[in-house]
C-alpha cells in the first residue's frame, strides 16, 4: 500500500451527478469507506437512517463541526462522505479549508442532471437497483428553472475552485461519464494514497443502474423550447476544472426590454420585485396598442439591441437600501425555508433550538437570528447567493456588457421612472406600486439601535457607495 496522503476525504458533488454510484464504487476498494450525505438538511447519511456514528439529526444540527471531526478520526480505513452545495455552509467551509481532507470533485453534464432531477421528483424514484422496474416519465423543460439550477451549481463550483486556489490545494476531478472507466477509478484510488485493486474488481458492475439513458430531447415534452433556451447559454464560460458547468449569463436572462421604447432594465437581485417593473416597461410607449416586453434573450440579442439603439437608449438598474434588502434575503432563506442548511446554521448561531417550530414569532429571537445573518454576511456569506452580495458588486458585474447609465432607487422609483419617460419624450404610464413587503414590515418591528449599528458595520459598502441615510421603514414607492 502507498503512503497515505490524507486523513479523510470528501466527495464534492450535486444531486443527480452520480454520487451514489461513485460511493458504491469507492466502497469496493479495500481501505476505503465512503458514507452518504452526512450533512443533508433533511437527514443524516441516508434517508433511511436515524443516526450516524451515534449522532441523530437534532444533535448533528446542534454541533455539525463536532460530527465532522469525528469522521475518519478512528479506524484503519480512509473515510469520507458526500457533500453538496446546499448542505451545511459551516461544514463546507471547514472541509474546503482543511488540506488533510482530500477533495474529489464530481461533475456531470448539467442538462442531464437537471432533467434527471425533474424525473426523479416526478416519479419518486431516486435510485434504480437491479431487478427493480424503471419508472418512466417525460417532464416539461422550464428555461427559468434551468437558469437558476445552473447558477446554483456555478456558485458552488466557484466556491470550491476559489478555496483550492487560495489554499494551494488540488483535487481529483471526475465526470459522471468516467465512472465506468476502471483506469480512472484506479487513478482516483492512487490520488487518495491507496493501492488500487485488480482491474477486474474496479470493472465489476455495482448494484445500481442508470435510470434515464435516453437522449435529453426524448425525456422532455418541449424539446424545441429547450433547444432555444440552450442556445442562449454561454457554453464557453466554464467555472474552472474538468466537468465544470457552463456559467449562465443570469443577469442577461433576467433583463427586460420595453417593446415600444429603447429602454432596458438590468435587475439587481433583491432590490425590487420583477412584476411591477415589467408592467411599467410593457405600458411605456404603447399608447392604445398592445405593449409588451422582450425577455429571456441571450448576449447576442442584447448586443444587437445595444448597437441598434446607440445614442438614444436608456439602460437602468434599481437599487434599494441595503438593510431591508438584506432582511428580505434573510426572510426568504431562513424564515421561508428556501435554504434549509443555511437556515440551520443561522438558527444555531442565534441560539435557537432546531426543533422550535415558530421561533420568529418572538421579536427577540427574530432580531438575534437576523443579527447572525448579518454577521455571516460579514464573514463571506457562504451559501447566501446574489441577494446578499453588495449591490455595488452586482452593478460592477453588469458593466461587462452594458453599464447602467441610470441607477434608480426604490424609495423614489415613481419619480425616477417618470423622468426616464420624459427623457424619451414619452408620457409616463404611471408606476403601480406593489404592497409593502411583509419582510420590511417585520424589520420595522424588530430593529433597534444595536441592529442599526451592526448593519452599518456589515453593509458599509452599499451605504458608502450610494450614500444611503438611515432607513426609515416601509414607504410607498
Amino acid at each position: 500500500m502507498n503512503a497515505r496522503r490524507f486523513a479523510s476525504f470528501v466527495v464534492l458533488a450535486e444531486m443527480r451527478t452520480g454520487s451514489n454510484l461513485l460511493q458504491a464504487q469507492l466502497n469496493r476498494v479495500p481501505g476505503l469507506r465512503c458514507h452518504g450525505e452526512v450533512f443533508n438538511p433533511a437527514f443524516v447519511d441516508d434517508p433511511a437512517t436515524r443516526s450516524f456514528l451515534g449522532v441523530d439529526k437534532a444533535a448533528r444540527d446542534a454541533d455539525p463541526i463536532g460530527l465532522l471531526r469525528r469522521i475518519g478520526a478512528k479506524g484503519d480505513a480512509l473515510t469520507g462522505f458526500r457533500l453538496f452545495g446546499d448542505h451545511d455552509p459551516e461544514v463546507i467551509a471547514e472541509c474546503l479549508a482543511d488540506p488533510t481532507r482530500a477533495k474529489i470533485v464530481l461533475g456531470r453534464n448539467p442538462l442531464e442532471s437537471f432533467i434527471s432531477l425533474q424525473i426523479a421528483q416526478q416519479t419518486g424514484q431516486w435510485v434504480l437497483a437491479p431487478g427493480r422496474a424503471r419508472r418512466r416519465a417525460q417532464v416539461r423543460f422550464d428555461p427559468a428553472e434551468f437558469a437558476a439550477f445552473l447558477a446554483r451549481r456555478d456558485t458552488f463550483r466557484r466556491q470550491v475552485m476559489a478555496a483550492l486556489q487560495t489554499t494551494a490545494q488540488t483535487a481529483f476531478f471526475v465526470d459522471y461519464e468516467d465512472l465506468g472507466r476502471p483506469e480512472v477509478l484506479a487513478g482516483l484510488v492512487a490520488f487518495l494514497g491507496l493501492e488500487a485493486p485488480a482491474p477486474e474488481v474496479l470493472a465489476a458492475p455495482v448494484a445500481l443502474r442508470r435510470q434515464n439513458p435516453e437522449p435529453a430531447e426524448a425525456k422532455v415534452e418541449n424539446p424545441a423550447e429547450m433547444a432555444r433556451a440552450l442556445s442562449r447559454i454561454d457554453w464557453c464560460g466554464l467555472a474552472g476544472g474538468p466537468g465544470a458547468p457552463p456559467r449562465p449569463r443570469a443577469w442577461v436572462a433576467d433583463a427586460l426590454i420595453a417593446a415600444r421604447a429603447p429602454i432596458l432594465w438590468l435587475p439587481v437581485a433583491g432590490a425590487l420585485p420583477r412584476a411591477p417593473v415589467a408592467d411599467w416597461l410593457a405600458r411605456i410607449g404603447a399608447g392604445r396598442q398592445a405593449g409588451g416586453v422582450l425577455a429571456g434573450f441571450g448576449p447576442r440579442v442584447l448586443g444587437r439591441w445595444l448597437e441598434r439603439n446607440a445614442g438614444r437608449r436608456s439602460v437602468f438598474s434599481i437599487i434599494d437600501h441595503p438593510l431591508p434588502r438584506a432582511h428580505r434575503a434573510f426572510a426568504a432563506a431562513v424564515i421561508g425555508g428556501d435554504a434549509p442548511a443555511l437556515g440551520a446554521l443561522i438558527r444555531r448561531r442565534a441560539g435557537i433550538a432546531p426543533d422550535n417550530p415558530a421561533p420568529f414569532d418572538d421579536p427577540a429571537r427574530h432580531r438575534a437570528a437576523f443579527a447572525a445573518w448579518l454577521r455571516h454576511m460579514a464573514e463571506g456569506g457562504v451559501g447566501m447567493g446574489d441577494a446578499a452580495l453588495p449591490q455595488a458588486d452586482l452593478i460592477a458585474r453588469l458593466s461587462g456588457i452594458a453599464m447602467p447609465d441610470r441607477i434608480l432607487r426604490v424609495g423614489a422609483i415613481a419619480r425616477d421612472l417618470a423622468a426616464l419617460a420624459r427623457a424619451h419624450d414619452l408620457p409616463d404610464p404611471g408606476w403601480i406600486a406593489p404592497p409593502p413587503d411583509p419582510a420590511d414590515l417585520r424589520l420595522a418591528e424588530i430593529r433597534d439601535g444595536e441592529l442599526d449599528a451592526l448593519a452599518a458595520e456589515v453593509l458599509w459598502r452599499d451605504l458608502r457607495a450610494f450614500g444611503f441615510a438611515r432607513w426609515e421603514g416601509p414607504q410607498a414607492a
